[in-house]
């Protein structure tokens, strides 16, 4: 498998889905994880994870497949991953270019071993996304792997190239594409990488009906060629369940447009003004922050609204057992992971239509992304309880007992057999 986020390092719940379903599927497989890299000890399980930033670049190995390194230097191009920014690092970066003129200028191939792998979503990742096809490739030719299973766009180069080299079949598992991530607005260099990989792969997982809709109309791909299989859970994860005096709904996720964190303040502040006992707490961070903490000045929302940064999973979970109500009226949801382990957790979810966890869990509460008026109803309808509200509850926590990573695994186990058939 290749991957650029694997726990602990995380920065959402690409990370999360790759790892749920690595130590699902390395129940009947063998199977190596290739990261960027890790600089936090990860636990040891039955999956391989290796870093790429442990492996020397082997600039005689690539003498002989010239032509291949070529097109890896051509791919190394000026794009960044902008949903994944932190404030911190859109605002540093946001007055200069995304490579200093001299490196620019360099030839790839005179600098890569000076080249830092950080698996960071910084000004540096079109090079770093280089460097990691190199070492991936290079990986490869030292385990005869039976094919190659890629995590999203970042990957699909790699992936590609050793496919190329040595004739090894490889899987695109899509979580996102870059419509889902930036709308109206896609970065056209990031779009095409995904189409290039996306040609290239031999078969296509999504994470829902709808992201498969957007592979075939925006990339066309034959239809034939993808799988929709779900993200799953685990339903053992444990945490200390607390009962609050004081009712809190959550917002968590990346503060970015896809998400539709602002329009989680208006819903707030239409609650807030029949119900001003609430609590309201947002988790994660992006390139927004700044933005949604003057709105919550403007609203007069502080004493109601708390910013709680990016948080760890675990730190996530136990923060999410304690909420009344998980909101998320994201303008573009391919999956939604942090609902279905809310909905797990027992806590009531309201999402948007554009979540594709509807499609297996039709039972969810769920409304227009831009309607906070209709959320706003939904959650005092939940908060007022009553026995409709606890039956349905438990229909959708029973339905979502069948998403498990176990489950998710033997759907993928049927795409690599029809693969390699």
């Amino acid at each position: 498998m290749l991957g650029w986020e694997y726990p602990p390092k995380i920065s959402g719940g690409l990370g999360i889905a790759s790892q749920g379903l690595a130590h699902a599927i390395a129940q009947k497989h063998k199977v190596h994880f290739l990261v960027p890299t890790h600089d936090e000890p990860i636990p040891k399980s039955k999956v391989r994870v290796w870093a790429a930033s442990n492996l020397n670049y082997e600039a005689d190995y690539w003498e002989n497949h010239q032509s291949v390194k070529n097109n890896i230097e051509i791919q190394a191009i000026s794009a960044r991953l902008m949903p994944y920014l932190t404030p911190d690092f859109f605002s540093h970066t946001s007055a200069r270019p995304a490579l200093s003129p001299s490196i620019q200028k360099k030839p790839f191939a005179s600098f890569i071993d000076q080249l830092p792998l950080s698996g960071q979503y910084t000004d540096s990742l079109s090079l770093e996304l280089g460097k990691y096809t190199l070492l991936a490739a290079q990986y490869a030719a030292k385990f005869k792997f039976d094919l190659i299973h890629a995590h999203d766009w970042m990957t699909l180069s790699a992936a590609s190239v050793i496919k190329e080299l040595y004739s090894v079949p490889f899987i695109a598992h899509i979580h996102s594409t870059e419509n889902e991530r930036n709308g109206i607005q896609p970065n056209p260099e990031i779009k095409e990488l995904e189409k290039r990989g996306l040609q290239n792969a031999n078969r296509i997982i999504a994470v829902s009906s709808q992201t498969k809709k957007i592979i075939i109309d925006e990339y066309g791909i034959t239809p034939e060629k993808i799988w929709v299989i779900p993200n799953g859970n685990s339903p053992k994860v444990s945490v200390e369940k607390k009962i609050n005096s004081i009712k809190k709904i959550g917002f968590i996720g990346r503060l970015t447009h896809q998400k539709g964190p602002a329009i989680f303040l208006d819903i707030a502040w239409g609650l807030l003004k029949k119900r001003p006992d609430l609590q309201f707490e947002i988790i994660g961070n992006g390139y927004l922050e700044s933005e949604l903490k003057s709105k919550v000045h403007q609203l007069n929302l502080g004493n109601n609204v708390k910013f709680f940064g990016f948080m760890g999973h675990k730190e996530t979970l136990q923060k999410m057992s304690e909420l009344a109500i998980l909101i998320m009226p994201s303008i573009s949801e391919p999956f939604g992971l942090v609902a279905l382990e809310a909905v797990q957790l027992g806590i009531p979810v309201i999402v948007s239509k554009n979540c594709g966890l509807r499609e297996f869990l039709p039972e969810l509460s769920s409304f227009d992304g831009w309607d906070s008026y209709s959320f706003v109803q939904e959650a005092e309808r939940i908060l007022k309880g009553g026995n409709e509200i606890k039956l349905n509850q438990a229909l959708i926590k029973k339905s979502a007992k069948n998403l498990t990573w176990k489950n998710s695994s033997e759907l993928v186990d049927k795409v690599y057999l029809d693969l390699l058939k």
